[in-house]
């Protein structure tokens, strides 16, 4: 039953799946998070869900050696009696099966 829980054989059908976090190999990474967070979604891609990972984007994030690319989405954060600008860039774990914004 516990091989249910991961892969899609139990017929529960595609879950979408968000990981949001702070680190993802090879954007980011400074311990056993950024291993398990750049591993764990392409690995539940390839078992037939629907995933998606979300990370700052790190000035050492854009020099990975993918391809990131903004996608037309600029938003504004309040940050104490400031405002910060930015805007919404992807990239790909997996030759493109999981969608990485940054």
């Amino acid at each position: 039953m516990a091989g249910n829980c991961i892969g899609n054989q139990g017929g529960g059908g595609i879950v979408k799946i968000l990981m949001a976090t702070s680190e993802a190999v090879p954007f980011a990474n400074t311990g056993g998070l950024g291993d398990v967070c750049g591993a764990l979604p392409v690995e539940l891609a390839r078992a037939g869900h629907q995933v998606s990972v979300i990370l700052p984007a790190y000035r050492t994030a854009r020099y990975c050696g993918l391809p990131i690319e903004p996608i037309g989405i600029e938003f504004i954060v309040p940050v104490g009696t400031k405002t910060v600008s930015g805007r919404l860039l992807r990239s790909h774990l997996d030759g493109g099966r999981v969608p990485v914004y940054l």
